[in-house]
């Protein structure tokens, strides 16, 4: 069975309801047919592992950044001020996340399985796979859906975020290093005043 074939397969399967294994993202099509199918059934924490290594790097310094915070607050505020100051953080998904992985699945709201329409089928058959002249491969839909990809040296694709999770990613990862200065400089505070 060729890869194309596979992949189709893999996707049918998903998208109809019945479980398949998922492929190794060793060629574009497999790391392609392995993002419809984690996709399919919602799993977002799996995803994190398509992402290329920069954007995981970012998401792990943003949740890393989180985590000082909220151990900060639970360790050095006063009692009555930590519930709105964890609250100030995130949902608690996002928050409590114990790994870079869970927490970015805590950003995508991604609890439930998504429903899947005839245009969502459309999204995952592949209609076209193109080189750029930076090197990446773009996937494009017969939907006309597009996702870049790129091969990080491992014999492994990863998924480039497009422009909006891009900007999502960034504006965490800010407001990540926003609260980390303000619950560190609250810190200071609270020990001078003791």
């Amino acid at each position: 069975m060729s890869i194309l074939a596979r992949a189709c397969a893999a996707t049918v399967l998903v998208l109809g309801g019945c479980r398949t294994e998922v492929p190794e993202p060793t060629t574009i099509r497999d790391a392609f047919a392995r993002h419809v199918i984690l996709q399919a059934r919602g799993d977002y924490e799996a995803l994190y592992g398509l992402l290329v290594k920069e954007a995981r790097d970012r998401i792990a310094r943003t949740h890393e950044n989180l985590r000082r915070c909220k151990e900060m607050i639970e360790r050095e505020y006063p009692r009555h001020l930590q519930r709105q100051a964890l609250a100030d953080l995130g949902p608690p998904e996002v928050r409590d996340a114990p790994t870079p992985a869970r927490f970015y699945a805590a950003l995508l709201g991604a609890s439930n399985r998504p429903t899947l329409t005839v245009a969502d089928r459309l999204k995952s058959s592949v209609r076209q796979i193109a080189k750029t002249e930076h090197g990446t491969l773009v996937v494009t839909t017969v939907s006309g859906e597009r996702s870049e990809w790129i091969e990080e040296g491992d014999g492994r694709f990863y998924r480039v975020p497009d422009e909006e999770e891009t900007a999502r990613l960034q504006e965490e990862f800010l407001r990540s290093v926003r609260s980390l200065e303000t619950t560190t400089a609250a810190v200071k505070t609270f020990d001078r005043l003791r």
